[in-house]
């Protein structure tokens, strides 16, 4: 358990890194894999919000269609960071 709490506090700072896999107990297993699962989705649609935000950056749209971009773009990063 120590380990996990460990893993918590790291991926507050930052750290996104896949937890190794806990040994004993199936329940704290299961939780690892959760939030591996988690982390995993996370990290999916930060590339996407990524790419997003590239393209916005270096296309040249007409206005309506940035603002709707924009708009969905924003609501991406919400559903990461609420």
């Amino acid at each position: 358990v120590k380990r996990l709490h460990e893993t918590f506090r790291v991926s507050m700072d930052g750290d996104l890194s896949s937890p190794t896999n806990a040994t004993g107990l199936s329940d704290v297993a299961e939780l690892g894999r959760g939030v591996d699962a988690s982390r995993s989705r996370t990290l999916s649609r930060i590339r996407k919000i990524r790419a997003d935000a590239e393209f916005l950056r270096s296309e040249p749209l007409p206005d309506e269609e940035f603002a709707k971009r924009w708009d969905a773009l924003k609501s991406a990063i919400r559903q990461v960071v609420p």
